[in-house]
């Protein structure tokens, strides 16, 4: 009787005790778990948040500006009129861009693409633009306006100007040369057309109306580009 109490004690004891150990285990898985499952969530949002900064990174870039470069494209146009440079002019047109010409005393004239275009401001098809002058010309009293489509497609241009210059051999004045100092004036108007094409501005259609020419004794030049030049 005291062998089976005694062994009954110690199976007892030994019952509680695993219950223990097993208590114990758990009680460490339990408290492990939390911890283990913070750690991994801790991490992935770590490296979300790393990767929407490479992604911003990436992604920012330099816009063009458009509104400058509508700018630049124009005066570069203007430029390459004072020079008659016809290889600069062509580059600066679509393949199928329109020329629309009004020339004082002289019935409107259309011009279809660049060939034709960079002809005409050579001198060979409009005699009263810019042919009683030595190159290269030189501008004055230049205003321009620039508008730009909502998607940045398509640019206006509108102007108003004077080419002036030194006159060339067909100039005369009371049938003889001109007074020393005197310069030809063409004042003219433009109102362009351009399309964006990748990263350049290329005119579409354009149109030049030549108001009125004359001689004149310079009498200053401001140095924002204002001409006084009283006439002959």
């Amino acid at each position: 009787m005291n062998a089976r109490t005694a062994l009954l004690g110690i199976f007892v004891a030994l019952t509680i005790a695993f219950a223990s150990t097993t208590i114990y285990e758990s009680g460490i898985r339990a408290s492990l778990t939390p911890t283990d499952t913070s750690t991994v969530t801790h991490t992935i949002v770590s490296t979300s948040m790393l990767t929407s900064v490479s992604v911003s990174t990436i992604t920012t870039v330099s816009l063009v500006d458009h509104t400058t470069a509508l700018k630049d494209a124009y005066l570069s146009h203007i430029g390459a009129i004072e020079t008659e440079n016809a290889t600069v002019l062509a580059a600066q047109y679509e393949t199928n861009a329109t020329l629309q010409a009004t020339v004082i005393e002289m019935p409107p004239s259309g011009f279809d693409g660049i060939a034709n275009i960079t002809k005409f401001y050579e001198g060979n098809d409009c005699p009263k633009c810019f042919s009683d002058m030595k190159l290269p010309l030189s501008v004055a009293n230049e205003t321009y306006s620039l508008t730009m489509s909502g998607d940045l497609s398509t640019g206006n241009v509108t102007s108003r100007l004077i080419f002036y210059g030194t006159p060339n051999y067909r100039v005369s004045y009371l049938g003889g040369p001109p007074p020393s100092g005197t310069v030809v004036t063409d004042s003219v108007g433009f109102k362009i057309s351009y399309v964006l094409q990748g990263d350049s501005w290329l005119i579409s259609t354009e149109s030049l109306t030549y108001y009125t020419g004359g001689l004149c004794q310079v009498l200053s030049l401001s140095p924002d580009g204002v001409l006084t030049c009283p006439p002959l």
